[in-house]
């Protein structure tokens, strides 16, 4: 299955996003379609069909450090820079704007 994030945004939650061997997944939960609430991005409209790409999207990976605050990040909390993903849900608690990424623990 891979890793699994929840994602929020102002505190609901709105969706999830998955990595596997085919790469990534981000699909809107069926409560969140019905709310009517606003998309996470202009980029990732609300919508029943998971969005699947190779590389994370655009949004999830606009929303990671760059450069020199990346590889400190990576550093401290030993995570290759490369595992994007894993950044993600190690940074999402604290990230600009209105959404919020937690690591789902399916143990």
């Amino acid at each position: 299955m891979g890793r699994v994030a929840d994602i929020f945004l102002h505190g609901d939650k709105v969706g999830v996003l998955q990595q596997n061997d085919k790469g990534y997944s981000f699909a809107y939960s069926d409560a969140y379609v019905q709310s009517g609430k606003a998309a996470i991005s202009v980029s990732l409209p609300v919508t029943m069909q998971p969005y699947e790409t190779k590389e994370l999207h655009g949004f999830f990976a606009g929303l990671l450090a760059e450069g020199w605050l990346r590889k400190t990040q990576a550093n401290t909390q030993q995570i290759h820079t490369d595992d994007l993903f894993g950044l993600l849900v190690e940074n999402g608690h604290d990230l600009i704007g209105a959404v919020t990424i937690e690591l789902q623990d399916l143990s």
